[in-house]
């Protein structure tokens, strides 16, 4: 207890006025108070984060103000003040800082010499701000950046020098920008460390890359651009990216090679949001890692056989919001893994219980289809009766009295009889009909033949007894 009325004894004296002092921080907002001038902040051992947010203060805007010495510094946020412009000189004082946050200012290019000092910086945000272009060398002097952020602002073009020395550099986001094309094939010798690239919300037409592309990528970013074609060997130069995201764009062919014709490690996939008609089903086997797949709202209008033979470990298939009008029995073959199927909102009216083999035991989606509550679907309702919580939203559209009613649900007899049983009853019956018949027709021969038989006896017999009584007569008379 009296150490922790020390320490904030020691804050106390030492906090800027109109300042919030906690621990090892200092927060001067202009949210909760009227700060005029940048905090007047002492030589301090405990200070490790300053943030000096949301003012008006002119000589920051101006690029007037230089940073006292805080020894311990490591964390600088200076996020929406609307400064313009840094002192060449700003962080001269400073030069532990591994963290600094200048989003959403009005900066209209990188202020590089005022970085030069931060020798330990590895981390920067310079999003939302007004950037249109990026010098080569910006960052040469801060060779342990980790993390660029530049997204929201206004680059059109990226020069392939920009980013020149940065072989720590694991993430940089260049989302929500102007730029065209982005020179990927010759940034590899300087971000040999990349793994997070993000490039969406652009006006990408196309990808240029080469096969000395980015090796150490993981996951790429380029949903919401322009994009409509993906070409053979387009992604060559990313022989071990993870994910891949290029929803929103506006492909409507997917060439089978864009990794190259030997089979590629990619496990996520997104497509969706685009204008493919085709599935592009010889991409997929060279896939075969593939888990998560994202083929929403495109115009789809088949399932092919065998689509996915090769992607056993696909485990999320989502092919919603499509103009699906068929599956093929066999379409779903090889999905040993599958845990998700979405073909909500499509253009289904059946489906093959085909489809579903005994050992299918994945959640499907159905919602918004057409189904048509006939005998075929029968055969649906039998397959997936031991756990109907597969099925979801699937209900019937026709016939019109049975329009909403879950399919699980339906009383088929009424449409085609309990389908196994009935066909074996009637099997059997006209088994036993048919033998009845034959005794039967037997029997009626075998009277009529006894009839005739006894007809004619009788017959002779009374001719027999007229001659005879003749014979009687005629012995007499003589």
């Amino acid at each position: 207890m009296i150490i922790s009325v020390c320490i904030v004894g020691v804050y106390s004296q030492s906090c800027p006025e109109q300042c919030v002092c906690r621990f090892s921080k200092i927060t001067c907002s202009g949210e909760t108070s009227s700060l005029t001038k940048f905090p007047e902040i002492e030589s301090e051992n405990w200070i490790r984060v300053i943030e000096v947010v949301n003012t008006n203060i002119t000589s920051l805007q101006e690029g007037n103000v230089i940073l006292p010495t805080v020894p311990r510094l490591i964390q600088l946020s200076l996020y929406s003040n609307g400064i313009k412009t840094l002192n060449n000189s700003m962080f001269v004082n400073n030069t532990l800082i591994e963290k600094l946050s200048l989003h959403n200012n009005i900066l209209q290019f990188i202020p590089s010499n005022s970085f030069k000092p931060l020798k330990n910086l590895v981390y920067i945000d310079l999003g939302r701000n007004e950037i249109q272009v990026i010098e080569s060398n910006a960052f040469m002097e801060n060779k342990n950046l980790e993390f660029i952020s530049l997204k929201l602002n206004a680059i059109r073009d990226v020069h392939p020098l920009t980013f020149n020395g940065l072989i720590n550099l694991t993430t940089l986001d260049l989302s929500f920008n102007n730029i065209s094309e982005f020179p990927i094939g010759r940034l590899q010798h300087h971000l040999s460390n990349l793994r997070y690239l993000t490039i969406g919300n652009n006006f990408l037409l196309d990808i240029q890359t080469t096969d000395q592309g980015l090796e150490s990528c993981q996951q790429l970013v380029l949903e919401s651009n322009l994009i409509t074609t993906l070409q053979n060997f387009s992604l060559i130069g990313f022989p071990n990216l993870f994910s891949l995201f290029l929803i929103s764009n506006f492909i409507t062919r997917i060439d089978p090679y864009i990794f190259g014709s030997s089979e590629h490690p990619l496990v996520v996939l997104n497509l969706g949001n685009n204008n493919l008609e085709d599935l592009p089903v010889f991409l997929f086997r060279n896939l075969p890692l593939l888990r998560h797949l994202y083929l929403q709202n495109n115009k789809i209008t088949t399932v092919p056989k065998e689509a996915f033979v090769k992607n056993s470990f696909l485990q999320n298939l989502d092919l919603s919001s499509n103009t699906i009008h068929t599956c093929h029995p066999l379409s779903l073959q090889g999905l040993t893994n599958l845990r998700t199927l979405k073909l909500s909102y499509n253009n289904l009216t059946d489906l093959s219980v085909e489809m579903f083999d005994s050992s299918f035991e994945s959640r499907i989606w159905f919602y918004g289809n057409y189904w048509r509550c006939d005998c075929k679907m029968y055969d649906i309702q039998q397959r997936f009766k031991v756990n109907p919580e597969l099925i979801l939203g699937m209900t019937c559209f026709d016939p019109i009295d049975e329009r909403g009613v879950d399919v699980m649900k339906v009383m088929f007899v009424k449409y085609c009889g309990d389908q196994p049983d009935v066909t074996m009853t009637l099997s059997t019956t006209d088994a036993a009909f048919s033998s009845d018949n034959d005794a039967l027709f037997h029997d009626v021969i075998f009277f009529i033949f006894g009839v005739v038989i006894v007809a004619r006896l009788i017959i002779l017999l009374s001719g027999f007894g007229r001659s005879r009584r003749v014979f009687l007569w005629k012995s007499c008379a003589a």
